[in-house]
């Protein structure tokens, strides 16, 4: 930190979204952060006295003294300094013509972007005052939002033209209102009731069902940068008027009408009556003297979570509405993290990836010496999927920024669309019900981005690569709860899953308190996949590797559900189960030992469950467990059972899928005559189909898999190889009998052909503690696909839920 220590007047920690923001400045090409004002000054303009006023502000707010420091420091700072030069810059433009002026004005603007500011040399701004006539000025204040957000810009400006009337009339000073320092505001914030502010966010949360997402998660993943765009709206002064005369008839703010128009876009949007979305307060509502004038970073960004009931009358639901933010003014100084993860809801750290941002800053009659602000812009500062910026001006403005890297401009236009109707319907001061308003909007496009809710799970690819060790396990459980993405490999990227900065900054809070490893957010930009960042956090003891586990879904609070397997030695078929099991039902998966091996290594039956369970126990070290098999897995997960009896622990489900024991002779090797009766009756059961199954299988499909194996490829090979060595390990497995519970889940196809009967003929004999037997709608070969794949998650999702009272 190159600052010398006689000129440091204060060090501060940065708060939540200042860290996030100077992620996101780090990360991004174009910074988002990166705040342009501009104001349009009537009057004449002394200048010395101009200058001298900036002067005085820059010494009256230490915001205006500060750097942001990072490198080489534990977490990074914000350092105010005693003194800085004030960088002012004063162009005349009055001799040249309006289109002179124009090209200058566009030639500084891209002169003087963000990469002209430097967030660790203080301060961080540069001032323009462009004269374009001796009665027009145009004053260009680059800043960034990491050190002040927009009410703190009002302030300055008011402050500004105070300070510049008093040094034009000739007096030393003007008589200002003291503020609190930014260490008073911290000390009040540590002086809060934790626990009361957790109780209350974790109330508002209770039971959140679902994230309200309008970006398209998945179309994340294929860009890392994000893509800025807007979309405008610009009522009339008369429709301006009509939305506040509705307002004050209805006894609430402008504020909490455009929140609950924006509520119900939403609601019919994910076809869903409990949504919620990002809502901005300034977090000046504190007890500080004059906390209204405070200057800084003090805004937040809180989520605002909105039941939607049809019957009621519009403009009472808006009421409730505003009453229930006012209740949240007390808690609004809680960190956006902090409130996620005090809630209970199934979104994990995605509740929302919209804001709605209402821009009701104090900028009336801002005037000093016979000087006047006509206009004010600042820009819009949001790296969320979508943003609704109102502004209230005498012509409201409506602004939806949106990322179109995740967001398409068919779905905006939805939103611009319905959004102006929506003006136009709540000005015409009906009385109706939120059933009888949202019948105006059209029907949404969700139809084209339901799988963002859906398949909120990515699929696997070809390179998906399973946690190796427990530390990478942990990390891996960690970014599931973030990103809401399911499965994730470790070398996959953090940013192209979709992560934010708000993410990031999550993610290295929850390792501080898992790990007790003080690392910066940024270190991320490094190390942005689960095996580089587990190598930066890892100390000198190292893990010991895993090779069979692959966490389906590592997050959730129920007892994990642990599947073996299919004759290929992949879990992929499994992701599907895993997605519909639900968000909070942790499953994995147990691949064939050395899968990934050139020459997969092949172990026995009893060699291969000792091994998976040791592998179990590593994330479940006790009982009861869940297990469930299919197919050519059977036997590994009956013997897992066995093994786990055999040392005192117990089983609360053993789940076998649509299948007969392997191979067909339980408790010992069949003798000739048990071959004999078992080949007349599946003759009996199934007629000529068996005869004919025994041709396929025994001459037709060898010779067919044979021309097919000679002429595949390597891979292909290699899969065919692994199967026929399984099957072979598979047959010399002897049966014991289990004392436990067995249930089993066949396919309506299984019962009307009547396999049924021979799958509970297998399994009796050996379950002493009996069978539960269910059927669900689906078929053998495509149980674990979907549509089918749902009615066997959802049967299993009710045994587990009954075995785990």
């Amino acid at each position: 930190m190159q600052t010398k220590k006689a000129n440091v007047e204060a060090i501060y920690p940065l708060n939540f979204l200042q860290q996030a923001l100077l992620f996101h400045s780090l990360q991004e090409d174009i910074d988002q952060g990166f705040l342009r004002v501009k104001c349009v000054l009537k009057g004449k303009i002394d200048l010395e006295a101009f200058q001298n006023a900036w002067r005085q502000n820059i010494q009256r707010h230490e915001v205006l003294r500060t750097s942001v420091h990072w490198e080489k420091l534990e977490k990074p700072v914000q350092v105010v300094h005693k003194e800085v030069e004030l960088p002012f810059n004063f162009l005349d433009w009055s001799q040249i013509s309006d289109a002179d002026q124009k090209l200058a004005f566009n030639e500084l603007i891209n002169s003087n972007g963000a990469e002209s500011l430097s967030l660790s040399k203080a301060p961080v701004l540069k001032i323009f005052l462009l004269r374009l006539s001796l009665e027009k000025h145009i004053l260009l204040w680059n800043c960034h939002h990491i050190l002040l957000d927009g009410w703190s810009a009002s302030i300055i400006l008011q402050d500004l033209l105070a300070n510049y009337d008093a040094n034009c009339s000739g007096e030393n000073s003007t008589e200002l209102p003291a503020v609190a320092s930014y260490k008073s505001y911290l000390n009040w914030v540590k002086n809060q009731d934790g626990a009361e502010s957790t109780n209350f966010w974790t109330e508002v949360l209770k039971n959140f069902e679902r994230p309200t997402l309008v970006g398209n998660r998945k179309q994340s993943q294929k860009s890392l940068k994000n893509n800025f765009e807007t979309k405008s709206i610009k009522l009339s002064q008369e429709q301006s008027q009509k939305l506040r005369d509705f307002s004050q008839k209805s006894q609430i703010t402008l504020n909490t009408l455009i929140q609950g128009i924006w509520a119900i876009l939403l609601s019919r949007y994910v076809e869903h009556e409990d949504i919620a979305f990002g809502t901005i307060v300034s977090g000046r509502s504190i007890d500080l003297p004059n906390a209204e004038r405070m200057v800084g970073m003090y805004m937040n960004v809180l989520p605002l979570r909105i039941r939607l009931n049809d019957k009621e009358n519009f403009s009472d639901w808006l009421k409730s509405l505003q009453s229930q933010q006012g209740k949240v003014r007390g808690y609004e100084f809680c960190n956006l993290d902090e409130i996620i993860n005090s809630g209970n809801s199934a979104g994990g750290n995605l509740l929302f990836d919209s804001v709605v941002v209402f821009e009701n800053m104090p900028l009336e009659n801002i005037r000093g010496a016979g000087v006047s602000i006509e206009s004010f812009e600042s820009g819009l500062t949001s790296t969320y999927a979508v943003t609704l910026a109102v502004s209230p001006l005498r012509e409201i403005k409506a602004s939806i920024q949106y990322d179109a890297s995740i967001v398409s401009e068919k779905q905006i236009s939805w939103f611009v669309t319905n959004l102006s109707k929506m003006f136009e319907i709540v000005t015409e001061n009906k009385s109706l019900t939120l059933e009888e308003l949202g019948n105006f909007v059209s029907p949404s496009a969700i139809q084209d981005f339901r799988d963002q809710y859906t398949d909120i799970g990515k699929t696997f690819s070809n390179g998906y690569l399973a946690p190796g060790n427990d530390l990478e396990l942990k990390l891996l459980r960690i970014w599931e709860r973030l990103l809401n993405v399911q499965p994730i490999g470790v070398t996959e990227d953090f940013f192209a899953l979709g992560g934010t900065s708000i993410n990031a900054i999550s993610l290295f809070t929850e390792i501080k308190k898992q790990f007790n490893r003080n690392l910066q957010p940024i270190a991320l930009l490094e190390h942005s996949t689960i095996r580089a960042l587990s190598e930066l956090i890892k100390d000198e003891t190292k893990d010991e590797p895993w090779s069979a586990l692959v966490p389906l879904r590592a997050s959730g609070s129920k007892p994990p559900l642990f599947c073996f397997h299919g004759g290929g030695g992949h879990v992929l078929y499994l992701k599907d189960l895993a997605k519909h099991l639900g968000a909070d039902q942790p499953v994995y998966g147990l691949q064939k030992l050395g899968l990934n091996e050139d020459k997969p290594i092949i172990y026995d039956v009893k060699t291969m469950a000792s091994h998976y369970l040791s592998e179990i126990r590593k994330v479940q070290p006790k009982g009861p467990y869940c297990l469930m098999g299919y197919c050519l897995s059977t036997p590994v997960c009956y013997e897992i059972a066995l093994q786990l009896d055999k040392i005192g622990e117990e089983c609360a489900f053993v789940g076998m899928i649509d299948s007969r024991i392997t191979p067909l002779h339980p408790l010992a090797p069949e003798t000739t005559k048990q071959r004999i009766k078992r080949i007349a009756k599946m003759i009996y059961v199934d007629g000529g189909r068996y005869l004919t199954g025994v041709l396929q299988r025994k001459v037709i499909k060898p010779i067919g898999n044979k021309l097919v194996y000679l002429k595949s490829s390597r891979e292909v090979k290699k899969e065919r190889d692994l199967w026929e060595m399984t099957n072979k390990v598979l047959l010399e497995y002897v049966w014991e009998a289990y004392p436990g519970k067995i249930t089993i889940i066949a396919t309506k196809e299984r019962q009307e052909n009547q396999y049924l009967r021979l799958i509970l003929d297998d399994w009796t004999p050996l379950a002493k503690g009996g069978l539960d037997v269910f059927v669900v709608s689906a078929n053998h070969k495509t149980i674990f696909y979907e549509p089918e794949v749902e009615h066997l998650a959802e049967q299993i999702r009710q045994c587990l839920d009954k075995a785990n009272q």
